[in-house]
């Protein structure tokens, strides 16, 4: 699919730049980048699709319940990502040798942080509300950040332009 679209392309392209279209690394940096276009843009999609449908079942009062807990926990979202995919992605390409100890690293640092964004989140949540539905929403929301620690082996990937 990919060769069929550069073929495509290559029509379009003035004589003296085809080379590029041609290299082997600009191949596999543009299925790279495809694959990961193409993933992001299905999630958005299948998002506002299933964003819309939910909005239309619960209704205008139920569905701000629902906004509410989703922002309310999504504050302490900052915790369980950490910042550290980025340095973790420099680091994989830097230092391969030290893929086993970097990822197991990362990885029990995001599930602590995972651990920490979930406590914060469930405790905020019986701080400031008393409605029983926004307190069970958010804990089992909040739980969503344990999710967060497997990310690492798609961090993985990406270092090594393998991601699909």
């Amino acid at each position: 699919m990919v060769d069929a679209t550069l073929d495509k392309i290559n029509k379009y392209v003035p004589e003296k730049w085809r080379w590029v279209l041609s290299h082997e690394g600009f191949r596999k940096y543009f299925k790279n980048t495809g694959w990961m276009f193409f993933g992001q843009m299905f999630s958005l999609l299948v998002s506002f699709f299933i964003g819309a449908w939910i909005a239309r079942y619960l209704g205008p009062k139920n569905y701000g319940v629902v906004n509410y807990v989703v922002a309310f926990v999504g504050l302490f979202g900052f915790i369980s990502y950490l910042g550290i995919d980025g340095i973790l992605n420099r680091e994989l390409i830097n230092n391969p040798q030290k893929r086993d100890e970097l990822l197991g690293t990362a990885f029990r640092m995001k599930l602590w942080g995972g651990f920490f964004a979930f406590l914060i989140s469930s405790i905020g949540i019986f701080i400031f509300t008393n409605d029983h539905l926004s307190r069970t929403l958010a804990v089992l929301l909040s739980l969503s950040y344990f999710l967060q620690a497997p990310y690492v082996i798609n961090i993985f990937f990406q270092s090594q332009v393998r991601a699909k």
